[in-house]
């Protein structure tokens, strides 16, 4: 493909002179030598004969310089062109022998596989191709050679590539043959066609989307004419898409009902390329009129003219049905209209008054934002002095609209509430209609809705799905904590113990101790708020729990901060960690003293509560029941609305530097959520902030006292353990601490390993003590292949996380990390010790 040819040029007058120069040699040479020899002969005969042959070797040269060289000189030239086509072609070009190695490639065949040339030429072209092809590769090679026939050639088919760094990647591939006297090959012609498949899938997905959506979608041309319907069309009007591909939408969807200045406003703006939303009555193939909400946009080619048009039609029957029952009769009208939650509203609009005049205002204004409608009616300018300045601009460009578009409008703004000097959310829906009469007036009806709950209940679920992710993160954060809590904890233990009494290092050693037990304190608040810490559930009474805290809650709050008790009787019981339920009042009495830093009221409040659909509307995390509800209320200076927002995330504090982890309240979302219970908060600036925790009802003794934690000595044992821990520190501790308990221990640092340690023990193991969350395999399918192995092998799981937070029977043995040897001895023991 780059061979470079030179010839030697000769003018033709030095060519001339030196053939002439040749043939009086040539001659003179001839004559010389024939009188010599044949002296007999005439002269005549001889020098004819000599002519001849001169003219013979004066015409071949000039022959050979006329035809053969230029033709010679063409092919050459020809090849040349040739040979740049192919370095420059857009394909990769790529020429084998009959044997199948490579003799040539093209610069685009060097690009899509990545080699360079050199380091192609020879090869085997099977290098170039994945291991798959191979085979049949070289099985039509040799049927080319036996049969002289080849499948391949003259056919485009789409197979996959091998580049030089191992990846595959389709191409598409074409085969011509060849043959120069008793050499044959193949020329290869290949195309990188990865894009054009993303692309198609792509397309391929988009067009399931909409093949799925239940709205109706159709595309037109440019002219209008339909060219694709998707299958909720078909179920709306009953055509199939054979029926109206190439049709226009006039011919088939056109009703008389809808006038036709509507269709042409509405093709004329959309054809300037605007997006236009308009409702009309439409036609169905067996004659039904149904009015339907049609939104089209224009689609625009990539010389931004309009190539198509995108409808997406919504049928408005049910909708359409309730404004013509609401037009019956007036006075059914207003009694339907004054019954609504929503606002119902007309505005006179004429020359005199561009502004508009309220003509009509349904009563539920008064209600909604505490003017009434006859404010409203001797006030025009009133409705829009209460957008939201942040909001007007918009509900002026959307009314703009309305009066050049011909259309409805529907839009979503904030009024003030005058009572409360708050704004609150409304949607409101206008439309424009030209009165016949000689003034002229144009009326603006309108209905608007309140949906600050809407809103909120978005605002909520927003936070919900960022407390999730961030309860995620914490909790993976806690989990990793734990493991080197456990080796700094442990291993800080082992070496006090290991030290004589009174020596310094046992001073060290402590405060390393303290320090640790400080973090373990840090990462159980991140396990509560990502609920997955291990709780001990209990029935008790909550009234119990706050009058039990009241004598440490004292000394906490200081002198001047009131307690004040207002505690219902005949408590339902609630089921949670007695521990944890101190934690959460304790931190909500904290928050509390922080909030009046000059002193004030803490109120304690509990009752027996029923939520209704009613409640659970605005706070839509509550199913209804029955509940126990403790509200802890002060008169401190409450908080902001950005401020409520995020007081539950972790590490979010208004506090000073230093003052506070951000840690408290998050730890009473996460303790309340995972006990499987409610807390929200009630708070304005300057009016303090009410905290109150929802706990579900339920029935069963109350329990004498909470249980608490073991905190016995070192126990020990003879059997024969499998340790499995992938973390190298908890692994180490675990082993030096058993091994000092007198068992036997078997030590694998993840499932694959522990399955090898299993087969290759001749002895028996008594229990699998293995952590759960591992790399590769799971504690848990590390457990079931073992006891595949052996049945009767007993399971002590571990684990950062708490156990109902992972996929473990509830009844089998579970040690909460970080560990101590203590606690690590005495649960391995009672694992063991536990029946089968």
């Amino acid at each position: 493909m780059r061979a470079h040819h030179r010839f030697v040029q000769i003018s033709p007058l030095r060519f001339l002179a030196v053939l002439m120069a040749l043939t009086f040699a040539t001659e003179f040479g001839i004559m010389f030598l024939l009188r010599a020899i044949l002296p007999e002969h005439t002269d005549e005969w001889t020098e004819a004969s000599i002519d001849a042959l001169l003219l013979v070797l004066i015409l071949a040269p000039i022959l050979w310089w006329m035809t053969i060289r230029p033709l010679r000189g063409a092919v050459v030239t020809e090849q040349q062109r040739a040979a740049a086509i192919v370095r420059g072609a857009f394909h990769g070009v790529i020429t084998i022998d009959e044997g199948g190695s490579i003799e040539s490639v093209n610069r685009m065949a060097e690009s899509i596989f990545g080699y360079r040339e050199e380091e192609l030429l020879g090869r085997p072209v099977t290098l170039l191709m994945p291991e798959r092809y191979r085979a049949a590769h070289r099985a039509a090679l040799e049927r080319r050679r036996s049969t002289g026939t080849s499948h391949f050639t003259g056919v485009i088919i789409e197979v996959h590539g091998l580049r030089k760094d191992g990846s595959e990647f389709p191409l598409e591939l074409s085969m011509a043959g060849w043959q120069t006297g008793g050499a044959r090959g193949y020329a290869g012609f290949v195309r990188d066609i990865t894009d054009r498949k993303r692309t198609e899938r792509e397309l391929l997905r988009l067009r399931k989307a909409v093949e799925a959506s239940s709205e109706i979608i159709f595309l037109t041309d440019s002219d209008g004419i339909i060219t694709y319907v998707n299958p909720a069309f078909t179920k709306a009007y009953g055509y199939l898409a054979g029926e109206v591909v190439g049709l226009t939408t006039a011919r088939i969807l056109k009703s008389d009902a809808t006038p036709p200045e509507e269709y042409k406003v509405f093709s004329r703006t959309l054809r300037t390329g605007q997006a236009v939303r308009h409702e009309f009555i439409d036609k169905t193939k067996d004659g039904t009129l149904i009015p339907v909400e049609v939104s089209a946009s224009p689609i625009l080619d990539e010389n931004g003219a309009i190539a198509e048009f995108l409808a997406i039609t919504t049928d408005i029957t049910e909708r359409k049905e309730r404004e013509g029952a609401l037009r019956e009769s007036e006075e059914r009208y207003r009694a339907l209209v004054e019954s609504i939650d929503e606002i119902v509203f007309a505005v006179e609009m004429t020359d005199d008054s561009p502004g508009g005049v309220v003509s009509f205002v349904s009563d539920r204004v008064e209600s909604a934002i505490g003017h009434t409608a006859q404010d409203f009616r001797s006030n025009p300018q009133l409705w829009s002095s209460l957008i939201h300045p942040d909001d007007s601009s918009s509900v002026a460009s959307d009314t703009a609209r309305l009066f050049t578009e011909r259309i409805p409008v529907t839009r979503q703004y904030r009024l003030r509430d005058d009572r409360t000097s708050s704004y609150r959310w409304f949607e409101d829906r206008v439309v424009l209609q030209n009165a016949r009469n000689a003034l002229q007036t144009s009326t603006l009806f309108g209905v608007a809705r309140d949906i600050t709950e809407r809103k909120q209940l978005e605002d909520q679920y927003r936070q919900a799905q960022k407390m999730d992710a961030v309860g995620r993160l914490a909790g993976g954060i806690a989990h990793d904590f734990n493991n080197l809590l456990t080796s700094i904890l442990g291993f800080t233990q082992l070496a006090v113990e290991a030290l004589p009494e009174g020596s310094p290092l046992r001073m060290d050693l402590a405060e390393v101790y303290r320090a640790g037990e400080t973090a373990v304190l840090l990462t159980k608040q991140m396990l509560a708020f990502s609920r997955k810490q291990t709780l001990k559930p209990v029935i008790l009474d909550l009234n119990h729990v706050v009058t039990g805290l009241e004598r440490m809650l004292r000394p906490l709050v200081g002198e001047a901060v009131q307690m004040v008790f207002l505690l219902s009787p005949e408590l339902y019981p609630v089921k949670v960690d007695a521990s944890q339920i101190e934690q959460v009042i304790m931190n909500l009495v904290v928050n509390a003293k922080d909030a009046m830093p000059e002193g004030g009221t803490v109120t304690f409040e509990t009752a027996n509560v029923r939520l209704d659909k009613a409640f659970t509307r605005t706070h839509p995390e509550v199913a209804p029941g029955d509940y126990v509800r403790l509200a802890i209320t002060d008169t401190g200076t409450g908080m902001a609305a950005e401020t409520l927002g995020r007081i539950f995330e972790p590490f979010f504090t208004t506090k000073e530097i230093g003052k506070g982890t951000g840690l408290g309240l998050a730890t009473v979302y996460g303790i309340i959520k995972q006990s499987g219970g409610y807390v929200y908060v009630d708070s304005q600036l300057g009016h303090g902030s009410t905290f109150a925790v929802l706990l579900s009802r339920t029935r069963g003794e109350i329990a004498s006292s909470p249980v608490r934690e073991d905190t016995g000595p070192l126990v020990f044992g003879s059997e024969t353990i499998l340790l499995v821990e992938d973390e190298a520190g908890v692994r180490q501790l675990a082993h030096r601490v058993l091994t000092q308990c007198g068992y036997t221990v078997l030590e694998a640092f993840d499932g694959d390993d522990a399955l090898l340690l299993s087969d290759g023990y001749a002895g028996s193991i008594d229990l699998m003590l293995t952590d759960i969350v591992m790399p590769k395999m799971s504690g848990p399918v590390a457990v079931e292949r073992v006891r595949a192995r052996r049945p009767a092998i007993k399971v002590l799981y571990m684990s950062g996380y708490a156990s109902s937070q992972l996929a473990i029977d509830a009844s089998t043995s579970f040690l909460a990390k970080p560990l101590t040897p203590s606690a690590l001895a005495r649960a391995v023991r009672a694992a063991l010790d536990a029946p089968n």
